[in-house]
């Protein structure tokens, strides 16, 4: 596909050519309750969180993945960036939601130009808006056992792309990658998880990870599967992995959003009194009608999970869950990841990014790393990305 010429890429360009780009980029992640930026620097197989901030967004300011209120987007990128010192200009936003698609299929394979028809021919099959109206990028995983490839399809529609990107940009600042969440919190389970992926498998059997996954012979699936949950504050995102790479993504408009706002239906309070008694939910002295609150709302979730990972089952063969890795700032809801083992029957692990990346002890203090762990995980994912080639 024919690209423009971008005045922005030619300015890059030049300033790679004489060393003045930086190595690292600065992962966006624009969630619908606040704005997250990171940097992280890499350094001989190491890993070291430099920058972070946290800004929350006005209520309602972004719904699902659509921009209500551009001003205050605006304000709280400005002031994340203030608050985390980045005066680096390249991002790598982050996006989710009802306007992005990942998938993966299985391809007859070719040369470039054959395989690109054949991307573009099978997503216009699987997406639920018009292939011209959307970008789209693939990665090859490899071959599988019928001589074809194994692809995993990305897209995401252009206007919601642009929108993001136009505010960004507004500030001074320079998108040169975009990268869906789902796939940046893979990396960082990938990355914290490298020696739990590398026991899975052995080199013979690498090839057939993603033999037949429509068949009814359950003896072909060969890894077992992980399951990856991030739960958020307005969705939650489902993602079935086989030796680190997506397979099936789902996400459930689900989140810690969602009991705040029974609370404030049910209670008659405000969304900010609202919100303080669900925080409120993991010390004591919690009223009983809120915690009642919060154990409906995690049961809806469990079971919208259960039906997730069922579909899954009906549509691959595959029941050979191993165990599931839970991030997102709503995992600490109190008896959640309790309730999530008993209906899996797995263990349930929390997705601790520092077991791999390091920081300097006197830049955050425990209150701000224990926030980090669990809602920064996106944004360390984009933080890791490297400048396209």
């Amino acid at each position: 596909m024919k690209k423009n010429i971008d005045i922005q890429d030619v300015i890059f360009k030049i300033r790679e050519a004489l060393g003045l780009v930086p190595k690292e980029l600065i992962g966006v992640d624009i969630g619908q309750s606040s704005v997250k930026v990171s940097k992280i620097v890499t350094k001989n197989d190491t890993y070291k969180l430099v920058k972070y901030a946290s800004v929350p967004l006005p209520e309602a300011a972004i719904i699902e993945d659509e921009i209500q209120d551009e001003e205050a987007l605006k304000e709280a990128l400005k002031e994340a960036f203030k608050e985390a010192k980045v005066t680096e200009p390249y991002i790598c936003l982050g996006l989710s939601g009802p306007n992005t698609v990942i998938k993966k299929l299985q391809l007859a394979g070719g040369d470039d130009e054959e395989l690109e028809d054949q991307v573009i021919w099978e997503a216009e099959q699987y997406l639920p808006f018009p292939v011209e109206d959307c970008n789209i990028d693939w990665y090859v995983i490899g071959e599988n056992m019928g001589g074809g490839l194994d692809v995993i399809v990305c897209a995401v529609k252009k206007d919601v792309l642009e929108s993001f990107k136009t505010i960004i940009e507004s500030l001074g600042k320079i998108v040169k990658v975009v990268d869906l969440c789902s796939i940046s919190i893979t990396n960082i389970y990938e990355l914290a998880s490298e020696e739990d992926l590398s026991s899975d498998i052995d080199d013979e059997s690498e090839d057939e990870i993603f033999e037949n996954t429509s068949s009814t012979d359950i003896n072909k699936i060969l890894i077992p599967s992980t399951l990856l949950i991030d739960i958020g504050s307005q969705a939650t995102v489902f993602i079935v992995l086989k030796k680190g790479i997506p397979v099936f993504v789902k996400e459930i408009i689900i989140g810690g959003a969602s009991i705040t706002e029974e609370i404030q239906r049910q209670l008659g309070v405000t969304f900010q009194e609202a919100e303080d008694l669900k925080k409120m939910s993991s010390g004591e002295g919690v009223p009983d009608d809120v915690l009642m609150i919060i154990n409906e709302i995690n049961g809806t979730l469990v079971n919208e999970l259960k039906k997730a990972h069922d579909f899954y089952i009906n549509a691959t063969s595959d029941d050979s869950l191993k165990n599931i890795t839970v991030t997102g700032g709503s995992v600490r809801l109190p008896n959640l990841l309790e309730e999530i083992r008993s209906s899996f029957g797995v263990d349930v692990n929390v997705l601790n990014p520092f077991n791999e990346i390091e920081f300097n002890e006197n830049d955050f203090d425990d209150d701000e790393l224990n926030d980090m762990a669990h809602e920064g995980v996106v944004s360390f994912g984009l933080a890791l990305r490297e400048f396209p080639k």
